[in-house]
């Protein structure tokens, strides 16, 4: 980063989480975050949706954490997107369980997979063009 500082970028439902889901408000999420004085880049809506257009300017990405839609299936597309996001020493945290008693139990996912699972996303985009 030029300057320095951290930048985060959150992709959430926040205000519009649909169900029982814990809800996190846009202001509750800039409020719990203003205090790392890192550059903070909130964008309300569906990850999965927004990831297309947001992708490239993600590029440089060092820390991916990736929350587990309730349907596992629906990450599959997002995949494809991961590798020209990520850059230099990176992390990939996918979301193995959560529960309103426990918090999020992430596990590392291993830069092979991410390339696995990148190349059946594209496979799976070629087939249905």
């Amino acid at each position: 980063v030029p300057d320095g500082r951290v930048r985060y970028t959150g992709i959430d439902c926040f205000d519009a989480r649909a169900g029982d889901q814990p809800r996190l408000t846009l202001k509750q999420a800039h409020r719990a975050l203003s205090p790392s004085r890192a550059r903070v880049r909130l964008i309300p809506g569906d990850g999965l949706a927004a990831l297309p257009y947001l992708a490239n300017q993600l590029m440089g990405t060092q820390l991916l954490l990736i929350s587990q839609p309730s349907d596992t299936t629906e990450l599959a597309p997002a995949w494809y997107y991961v590798p020209r996001m990520l850059a230099g020493p990176r992390l990939v945290l996918l979301q193995e369980s959560s529960d309103a008693v426990n918090p999020p139990d992430f596990r590392r996912v291993p830069e092979d997979e991410v390339r696995r699972r990148a190349e059946a996303a594209l496979r799976s985009r070629r087939s249905a063009a």
